[in-house]
């Protein structure tokens, strides 16, 4: 599995943006510049995708591999010192954003519609909240396509449907999932570097890192399976009865609530023991509805190349 860098953002504080750019403008493949205004300064952002600046895209991660990320960097200065004519340097901006991103390929456009569903299921995260409320679902974004949370320290989250975001075929059955670090303070948790360009190189090092420690809070072990089948398995693998019966009270309440929520209405005092449990027999506790066009759907650790229990 490939872990890779597939936006970053830099910030320069200007008096003025307008003789620049005005709202965003492409200056060569793979950069972007835009200019932003907040109450009290003018910012120029540069948007970088390393992948294209560098001849290949984001479904061709391994075009990376092996490839001297140094050249990325004499291309950005070079672009932008052609750009603004020697007014900026690409010393003078700031790291302010950086995305990590794996494409997980589950086999077909009913699995990744699936998958994303699930992980609505999984709902509302301890430290994190969802990033769009229900009227943008109901306005400007498709609820079924994408799965998305925030956190205060400046992280998020996203799970999409890559075929419907890039209308490449070549995405056909990729699940997109991406960790965002959206403010310095999230950005300096990984590196104690000053120069921008250290901070990259050293964050391109722990892609992996990164990326796992914001999933494994967020996505639980274990396979998805239908409330009926859910259940049997239980029922053929845990010998306990009150270990049984609170594995099957906790499924019947994620069908209407967040695995979070359904937690703490199970009432028990250490559900790390209800949880570990369904990580030993290799299942979630949220459950597929038949709705969902899928009987069964693999952990998406599976797919990472970890085994959880």
């Amino acid at each position: 599995m490939i872990y890779f860098i597939h936006t970053f953002e830099l910030t320069a504080f200007c008096e003025t943006t307008r003789k620049y750019v005005s709202d965003e403008f492409k200056i060569s493949t793979g950069i972007k510049v835009a200019d932003y205004d907040d109450t009290h300064n003018r910012k120029i952002k540069l948007i970088v995708n390393p992948l294209k600046v560098l001849g290949s895209n984001d479904l061709e991660p391994e075009e990376l591999i092996g490839k001297d990320i140094s050249k990325l960097f004499d291309k950005l200065e070079k672009k932008v010192d052609e750009y603004f004519d020697s007014a900026f340097k690409l010393s003078d901006f700031t790291l302010t954003r950086c995305d990590f991103t794996v494409n997980i390929d589950v086999g077909s456009q009913t699995r990744v519609s699936a998958y994303i569903k699930v992980l609505h299921n999984i709902g509302k995260v301890t430290g994190f909240s969802p990033k769009y409320k229900e009227k943008d679902y109901e306005t400007r974004i498709d609820k079924d396509s994408s799965f998305d949370l925030v956190h205060s320290d400046g992280r998020e989250f996203t799970a999409y449907n890559k075929l419907n975001q890039s209308k490449n075929t070549k995405a056909q059955g990729i699940l997109r999932a991406e960790v965002r670090l959206k403010k310095p303070k999230a950005i300096f948790k990984y590196t104690n570097k000053s120069d921008t360009i250290e901070q990259i190189k050293d964050l391109s090092k722990q892609c992996e890192k990164i990326f796992m420690k914001t999933f494994c809070r967020i996505v639980p072990p274990g396979d998805h399976y239908i409330m009926k089948e859910a259940i049997k398995r239980i029922e053929d693998s845990v010998s306990k009865t009150k270990q049984r019966e609170k594995m099957v009270r906790l499924l019947e309440l994620t069908r209407n609530d967040s695995l979070n929520h359904a937690l703490k209405k199970l009432k028990e005092k250490n559900y790390d023991r209800i949880t570990a449990k369904f990580v030993e027999i290799n299942m979630s506790p949220v459950t597929i509805r038949k709705k969902y066009g899928v009987k069964h759907l693999d952990s998406l650790y599976s797919y990472l190349g970890m085994i959880t229990n």
